[in-house]
């Protein structure tokens, strides 16, 4: 059987992705991606599935596009299901084309699967159309990264009557609006810069062909430069949401960060994922037998996800568990809980270890049988220590384990509003991952919002800086308190 890759469009955004495109990542071994394309995309891989990043952005190349093509290889012929990742559509200026040389030429078969081209995307987010009734009938895509057009390259453009989008232009922008006009185009010609779109600092700066040129710096790359007089139109959404501007980056688990990036997306902020914390399952220390236990606690959203997970796996029936009673430490576990059909019998007012603990001592009896804590290793201490002070039976699991994370977006390119952050040991993994990287002073001074008391402690005591913190630790109430 001859061996396959897929080269994937991702579009412009995570949520731009085709549905074929997403089903495909999220079963694939390897994910080769451009640092271009929305990071939250990365969420929906595979927990188990090797990243590789090969850059792809201005003079800023991790790999030549040479040594992309030999990964792709490389990778192809060893597991079963690589994707190649790429923003925008593989082959609107791309270079999709040679990836799917380079794997026929190898004997590895390519299917393409087409993405939302940033060519109409991005002027379309921005409320740009590249067509209208009596603007432009037509609309021609033309690179800026890298072109050395001529005068004559330019005299054919401006013999166009559609609109012009430039792809890859923001370093080229002044050089394409001179050339423009040396070839005879007027001045006084709309046109619009569109950059970031779909990410923190998004932007979108109109002017006329004379003067674009000076505006160039209130922009960032990668941009998308439309010339034409749909330039003056604006279709966009005019109420945003209440947090339309502002960025924010997330840092947590990958379902903290998938479920908090929604959130804020929902009200219109710009959001960055920063997985700090991998979950790693330990699911051999859940027990075969119950029988001896009354109550079941679960601190966490992921200890009540790994523990349903397992029992499908051993083909364990739910009804097993009908004596037991379940305690949750607050809503988001206890909603997870629910995804399952099971209802939390206990969640605390407050959403802490403490009052978790006061609640269970203040209704368990010895005759329901003992108390059986799932958690992370790294859980606090703090709930085992009080139900045992009280005499009551308890026994703790470690189901799973938190690891620190490995990739860091390019924090240097954006203005963050805030950092997000869901637990302490969230908090402490980013610390390290940023120092170790070298990257701690490009967030050193952006304000933390942290879910609970514990997480903002942690944030104080290796900052010496005072957080916001959540009145409700639930990423709702995060939400709640931004803006």
């Amino acid at each position: 059987m001859r061996k396959k890759a897929y080269i994937i469009g991702a579009g412009p955004s995570a949520e731009l992705i085709t549905a074929e495109g997403l089903a495909i990542l999220k079963r694939a071994d390897v994910i080769i991606y451009d640092r271009l394309l929305d990071e939250k995309l990365l969420l929906e891989a595979r927990d188990d599935a090797i990243l590789v990043p090969v850059g792809k952005r201005y003079h800023r190349h991790l790999k030549s596009q040479e040594e992309i093509n030999s990964l792709l290889v490389e990778y192809a012929n060893v597991h079963p299901l690589v994707v190649r990742l790429k923003g925008g559509d593989p082959f609107v200026f791309g270079r999709g084309g040679e990836e799917v040389e380079a794997l026929t030429e190898a004997g590895i078969d390519a299917e393409v699967i087409p993405g939302v081209s940033t060519a109409v995307a991005a002027a379309e987010i921005l409320g740009i159309p590249v067509t209208h009734r009596g603007s432009a009938s037509s609309f021609t895509v033309v690179t800026g990264h890298g072109a050395q057009e001529t005068a004559e390259d330019f005299s054919d453009l401006v013999r166009l009557k559609g609109t012009l989008v430039f792809m890859m232009a923001w370093h080229k922008i002044t050089d394409i609006a001179e050339g423009l006009m040396a070839a005879g185009k007027s001045a006084d010609t709309p046109c619009a810069i569109v950059s970031s779109v779909k990410r923190p600092g998004q932007k979108r700066v109109t002017d006329e062909l004379g003067n674009i040129c000076k505006r160039v710096g209130e922009t960032m790359s990668p941009a998308v430069f439309i010339v034409g007089d749909v330039a003056k139109l604006d279709f966009s959404l005019k109420d945003k949401g209440r947090l339309c501007g502002k960025n924010y980056l997330v840092v947590g688990t990958k379902g903290f960060v998938r479920k908090m990036c929604g959130l804020l997306t929902d009200a219109g902020a710009h959001t960055a994922p920063l997985v700090s914390l991998v979950v790693r399952t330990h699911a051999e220390n859940i027990p075969e037998d119950f029988s001896d236990v009354g109550w079941l606690v679960f601190t966490s959203a992921n200890g009540v996800k790994i523990f349903f997970e397992e029992l499908a796996s051993r083909r364990m029936d739910v009804r097993s568990l009908a004596h037991v009673k379940v305690a949750c430490i607050g809503e988001a576990t206890a909603e997870e809980l629910a995804g399952h059909g099971v209802f939390a019998d206990l969640v605390p007012r407050q959403y802490t270890s403490k009052a978790l603990g006061e609640a269970l001592i203040d209704v368990y009896r010895g005759e329901d049988g003992k108390i059986l804590m799932l958690r992370a290793a790294e859980a606090s201490p703090v709930l085992g220590q009080m139900l045992r002070e009280h005499g009551i039976d308890c026994e703790e699991r470690a189901i799973y384990s938190l690891e620190r994370g490995t990739i860091i977006p390019e924090l240097r390119e954006y203005p963050f509003d805030a950092i997000i952050f869901a637990s302490a040991g969230g908090v402490r993994a980013f610390y390290e991952m940023l120092n170790d990287a070298g990257e701690w002073d490009a967030v050193s001074d952006v304000q933390a919002v942290c879910i609970g008391e514990s997480t903002a402690s942690a944030w104080r005591k290796l900052t010496g800086k005072e957080p916001v913190v959540a009145k409700v630790s639930t990423a709702e109430g995060i939400v709640d308190v931004l803006g």
